[in-house]
């Protein structure tokens, strides 16, 4: 009568990346997503991309900052040796939520949030694309999402303003966690 069952379980959260093929990781709901150029790498990783909450966080050290858009954690925590070859953070943002915090969409930037040193630090490479409500591309460049380096580019952005979401992505030479931010109030 006093007998213990258990079962064990592996439980895979992440998706396994290899080293020597380009891979994109998404979060859960799909908002979230890190692309892995080939050999970015040193060897083949489970990677996990989450939405975080800030109440996980620290964030009062930066004085409770307006964040937009999801919070983004990558695990595990590594740095890349070869800044040619980064990984690139990408994020979805409802055009509501940019609105609703105010924020010019050519001011909102993607930040690393480094929490040892208390400071914000800005991923390198920006580029950004829109999409219509039902997640489609609003312009399209070899039958993906047009993507440019300024947010306002004609070729990526609607001259009518008319759009539901915004892709923003960049580079990063470390894992942590991510935020976009805007500018002027991060910087």
């Amino acid at each position: 009568d006093n007998e213990l069952y258990y079962k064990k379980l592996n439980l895979n959260v992440g998706k396994d990346v290899d080293n020597t093929a380009q891979t994109t990781v998404e979060s859960l709901f799909g908002e979230l997503s890190v692309t892995f150029p080939a050999n970015s790498l040193n060897r083949n990783e489970n990677i996990t991309v989450r939405t975080a909450d800030s109440k996980d966080y620290p964030f009062k050290e930066f004085n409770d900052m307006a964040i937009t858009g999801p919070i983004v954690e990558v695990l595990p925590h590594m740095t890349f040796e070869n800044e040619l070859n980064l990984p690139r953070i990408q994020m979805k943002i409802s055009k509501q939520e940019i609105d609703a915090m105010d924020v010019a969409p050519q001011k909102l930037k993607l930040y690393k949030v480094d929490f040892d040193n208390k400071q914000l630090v800005p991923l390198v490479n920006a580029l950004y694309g829109y999409l219509n409500e039902n997640g489609g591309a609003i312009k399209e460049k070899d039958g993906n999402v047009a993507m440019c380096t300024s947010p306002l580019d004609s070729n990526c952005h609607p001259a009518n303003d008319d759009w539901a979401y915004m892709l923003i992505s960049a580079e990063t030479k470390t894992f942590s966690v991510f935020v976009a931010l805007d500018s002027l109030r991060a910087e």
